[in-house]
């Protein structure tokens, strides 16, 4: 509690949160206002930490406009639905916005490398939709979502594990194996 805390050891919490929001990118009252939207909608009565707060900060809607809620909503539309279309460039992204077609792309890597929990991929969409934030405030744009390379279109001929089974099968056959 901070009741029983002398003025210099609160100075030094105010300190520290003041860093804390500095080095994140926390700038706005719109970005605190989402972090207390999230912690009042928490159970535990204690005080989060510089590092929770900021995460919660970065789960209200930023500065792009999309939350985490956002993205893995669409995530997992996403996820249900491509199998529908050729190729996830032709997917219906919501708000035709191409920030969820990147975004879900580089989830869905990171989900399958590291084989995430749902919790892990929405520490994850976070991670990714501040980096985002990031790289737009620096003034760079969302690139727009553009076709993928076609597959080649005429046969390349056997693969080497190909040609291995067939040398296999071919020393089997002869009686060599």
């Amino acid at each position: 509690t901070t009741a029983n805390r002398s003025q210099a050891e609160m100075n030094e919490i105010r300190r520290q949160w003041v860093l804390a929001f500095r080095e994140n990118g926390i700038t706005t009252m719109e970005q605190v206002a989402a972090g207390m939207r999230v912690a009042r909608r928490q159970e535990r009565p204690f005080l989060p930490s510089p590092g929770q707060f900021v995460a919660w900060c970065r789960e209200g809607s930023g500065a792009l406009g999309v939350s985490v809620d956002d993205i893995m909503g669409e995530y997992w539309r996403w996820r249900k639905l491509v199998f529908r279309y050729p190729t996830s460039e032709q997917f219906p992204w919501r708000d035709k916005n191409p920030l969820y077609y990147h975004v879900c792309l580089e989830l869905r890597r990171r989900g399958m490398e590291g084989q995430l929990s749902e919790k892990e991929l929405i520490r994850a969409a976070g991670d990714i939709l501040h980096e985002w934030e990031k790289r737009v405030l620096a003034g760079k744009p969302i690139p727009p979502v553009r076709r993928a390379l076609a597959a080649p279109s005429r046969d390349r001929g056997p693969t080497p594990a190909e040609m291995l089974m067939a040398k296999y099968k071919q020393r089997k056959d002869a009686g060599l194996i």
